[in-house]
């Protein structure tokens, strides 16, 4: 038995390992790879949130230069609008949303028309909004777009949404 033990010992001196310097070499580079990946990472996703963010500041910004008078607003055939309105700020309107309600069946409809309005400049239009008739809520929301290829429209909110009741 005890031969077999030793016959064992003698066996396992002939294999190689790594050396310890070696494995301590490997896996501290293995880790600074492992650092410097994570931190090209994160700098990306940092500098696009911070892009993302100053677009979205820019837009707020425009949005307090926006202002909008509403000349007329009637509606034609029980599913069209005929609107005209004025931008009175100092900033382009890059669009307008319509939302139109009715509070009796609960009807509600989303129109968004992409139309730049340059300042003092009047819109005047014919719009297809489906279900339209007296006594529907109308709310126009202006619509500004952040400096940028591609910038997606941004509404404005607050004292810049007009709403008129249906006559």
């Amino acid at each position: 038995m005890i031969g077999l033990v030793l016959l064992k010992r003698n066996q396992n001196l002939g294999k190689k390992g790594v050396s310890p310097l070696i494995a301590t070499v490997l896996l501290i580079s293995l880790v600074i790879i492992l650092i410097v990946t994570v931190i090209f990472w994160v700098k990306g996703f940092v500098n696009e949130r911070i892009s993302k963010e100053g677009a979205l500041a820019d837009a707020e910004l425009k949005c307090t230069e926006i202002n909008m008078d509403v000349k007329n607003i009637q509606t034609t055939e029980g599913t069209k609008l005929i609107v005209e309105l004025q931008n009175t700020g100092s900033e382009d309107l890059a669009g307008i949303i319509f939302k139109i309600e009715e509070d009796t069946f609960g009807y509600s409809n989303l129109v968004t028309v992409e139309s730049i309005i340059r300042p003092f400049e009047t819109f005047s239009q014919t719009i297809e909004v489906g279900q339209v008739g007296s006594g529907y809520k109308v709310t126009l929301i202006p619509n500004v777009r952040p400096e940028g290829a591609g910038a997606p429209l941004v509404p404005c909110s607050g004292d810049k949404v007009k709403k008129v009741t249906l006559t």
